[in-house]
């Protein structure tokens, strides 16, 4: 799988894939996505919600009424990939998203709701990757990514996609053996 190229920028907006489980836990980063997409009118947000809980869902359950933000966009017809080339960054909460946009050298963006166990697969990744939570903005992150200098840029996305690259290994029976009692043959 080939790491893409750092986009362009300059004028186009910045381009943020949101990744949604298909969970009602997700509720409050799409609370969030509403918000932050008002608050960030230059910014392309672009939903994509799993199969089997579609973005409408969520926003009757929010009891939203009314249009969009028109910088909010739904992913249909697209697959994973395609939404994860057209992106700056992808936000997410805790689906496996994240890792498949490092593999592909996109920056992640880490939604905290707080929770005392974490559901984020990445929780121990420390480079290309942010954190926010509910009470703070998508700015600093949005300038963060884009003054990173491109050398910067590209050591980060190396070392990311070495860190997913460790997380999936083949299974062994070291590896394996904290899971299994008993010794493969």
């Amino acid at each position: 799988m080939d790491v893409l190229p750092r986009p362009s920028g300059g004028a186009e907006k910045f381009r943020l894939l949101v990744a949604l489980e298909g969970v009602r836990d997700v509720l409050p980063l799409v609370e969030y996505v509403l918000c932050q997409a008002k608050a960030h009118s230059e910014t392309q947000f672009c939903v994509r919600a799993h199969p089997v809980f579609p973005f409408a869902r969520f926003l009757t359950m929010l009891a939203c009424e009314g249009a969009l933000p028109a910088n909010i966009t739904i992913s249909q017809g697209r697959s994973v990939t395609e939404d994860i080339e057209v992106s700056d960054a992808v936000l997410y909460w805790g689906t496996t998203i994240s890792l498949e946009a490092l593999m592909r050298g996109r920056p992640v963006i880490h939604f905290d709701r707080g929770d005392r166990i974490s559901y984020d697969p990445l929780f121990d990744l420390e480079i290309f990757k942010w954190t926010v939570n509910a009470g703070e903005g998508l700015a600093a992150v949005f300038a963060a990514i884009q003054t990173l200098s491109d050398s910067e840029y590209r050591r980060a996305q190396a070392a990311a996609r070495a860190y997913v690259e460790r997380y999936f290994q083949l299974p062994h029976e070291q590896s394996l053996a904290s899971f299994l009692p008993v010794q493969l043959t």
